[in-house]
């Protein structure tokens, strides 16, 4: 039996440490069955890794097995790429290209008028007026009535970003009484940048660019669940569509938001989430005016994202925030206590969402004095809890998702490895301690342990930060006597006794 206390990545929160046991069998393979695959020779093991793998038959058991899922994995990464290309070619046709015409090009740019519009192939198109002194617009649907007006007669131009299908429609424009001249009025259709991808098909990310009377198309499966979530982050990005089988309109109205990916860089995001029926369906992101940076860099990325996030399938994720200024993942059940660390205090949010339940969220700013942010989760029958790290691009993070608990009970026989995982445990707490112990008809042998004796005559020391009283107000009920040694307010050495 091997004892292991793992510890957290750096500071952690006070007083009391958070346990999570774990137990993995060693003898994932019969310790006699021959290594296949082997990641490497033991014929020439040079390192002490290495070494101590070779000889152990149990472990070049477990290395063969490794070596073995690497290889499927990489024979069903290549057999998705097949299938992805195979899905394409077999995929829907493009839309034609979007085309309107106006009644007339000109309007006054002292009166009140109106004109016809006439779309020949649907699509998304820019309506706007030139002028010098400012003409307002307001597009009239035959059947839904009159839309919302865009721009101030004599101080600005209006401009109208619409999705508009084959039909006809009434403009309407407004101009200024003191004005003089005419103002011309422009239609224009958003073009895409490329063909429709089908680089999203299952999931997955894409970078690339995106300005203004541009859109990217990108097609998606979504499964017998019927969730479908989508999220696109751009500079330019103003409007993002879901249209079943690349036709239809979904009702899913996205939610738009500017958030600040890197420092001084503007971005909007919008998202879709909801329920739809199964099947095929198109994606597709529009540009608008760029935001204004205060680098005056003039790229215009964008990032669109597709599908669930990676599941904690070990309960923990390392690595650093995205150009999308956020990192998704899937908590799995039985985990119910979600921790972010960072290195360092700085801006972060972690946020849990559950498709039928409240959104949680916890928060790490500079003046943090840990950067450390944490969520207990209510369990939802077998339903996952989306889980979302947001900061800035680069940020460094660890993720942890844990299930607490106290004991743990061993039925298997054989080699086990038992860990425990402490979160919150550290220098300014009480330490953590595991014991291991062998009941049998009522009566328990300790086997192990690491906690603190403590009898007649015999006293446990340890310097450490207590922070509260909680821990040892505890201890004194339990009939301990606690002297707590530290500096005065003028320096000289004071003594606290809790009985």
């Amino acid at each position: 039996m091997h004892l292991y206390q793992g510890r957290s990545w750096r500071c952690r929160p006070p007083i009391l440490a958070l346990l999570a046991i774990i137990l993995i069998p060693l003898s994932l393979a019969p310790a006699s069955s021959p290594a296949r695959a082997q990641s490497f020779d033991c014929a020439r093991a040079r390192t002490a890794v290495e070494t101590a793998m070779c000889a152990a038959a149990f472990l070049k058991a477990q290395d063969s097995q490794l070596a073995q899922a690497d290889a499927r994995l990489l024979a069903a990464t290549q057999s998705r790429e097949s299938e992805q290309a195979a899905a394409a070619a077999a995929l829907p046709p493009s839309a034609p290209e979007p085309s309107a015409r106006l009644s007339g090009a000109t309007v006054s740019a002292a009166a009140d008028g109106q004109g016809l519009l006439t779309v020949e192939a649907s699509g998304r198109f820019a309506i706007r007026a030139e002028s010098k002194t400012g003409v307002a617009l307001q597009l009239v649907d035959m059947i839904t009535g009159p839309g919302d007006v865009a721009g101030e007669p004599g101080v600005r131009d209006g401009r109208l970003d619409v999705l508009l299908d084959k039909g006809v429609y009434k403009l309407r424009s407004f101009g200024a009484k003191a004005a003089a001249g005419e103002a011309q009025i422009v239609v224009e259709p958003f073009r895409n940048a490329a063909p429709a991808s089908a680089g999203l098909l299952h999931g997955g990310e894409f970078s690339g660019e995106l300005a203004d009377l541009q859109q990217r198309s990108y097609w998606t499966m979504v499964g017998s669940s019927g969730r479908v979530s989508v999220e696109a982050v751009g500079r330019a990005l103003q409007d993002l569509r879901l249209w079943r089988n690349g036709v239809d309109l979904v009702g899913l109205m996205p939610a738009l938001a500017s958030i600040e990916t890197r420092p001084g860089r503007l971005m909007t995001r919008a998202r879709i989430r909801g329920q739809v029926e199964p099947g095929l369906y198109l994606i597709t992101v529009y540009g608008g005016a760029a935001l204004p940076w205060s680098d005056e860099d003039k790229a215009q990325p964008l990032h669109v994202r597709a599908g669930s996030g990676a599941q904690l399938v070990g309960g923990w994720a390392e690595g650093s925030i995205g150009p999308f200024g956020s990192m998704r993942f899937e908590a799995l059940p039985p985990d119910t206590y979600v921790r972010l660390e960072l290195p360092d205090p700085a801006p972060a949010r972690l946020v849990s969402i559950r498709n039928r339940g409240a959104t949680q969220t916890a928060t790490i700013t500079k003046t943090s004095r840990e950067p450390v942010a944490s969520l207990h989760l209510p369990l939802v029958g077998n339903e996952p809890a989306m889980l979302e790290v947001a900061g800035f691009e680069g940020q460094a993070f660890r993720l942890r998702t844990l299930r607490p608990s106290d004991t743990l009970r061993v039925d298997a026989s054989g080699p086990h490895l038992v860990s425990v995982d402490v979160a919150g445990e550290g220098g300014d707490e009480l330490p953590a301690t595991a014991v291991f112990a062998r009941f049998e008809q009522d009566k328990g042998v300790v086997l192990a342990s690491n906690a603190p004796r403590v009898g007649p005559g015999q006293a446990w020391r340890r310097k450490f930060n207590l922070r509260a009283v909680e821990p040892a107000q505890h201890l004194a009920r339990l009939g301990f006597h606690l002297l707590f040694f530290g500096a005065g307010d003028i320096g000289n050495d004071v003594i606290h006794r809790i009985q």
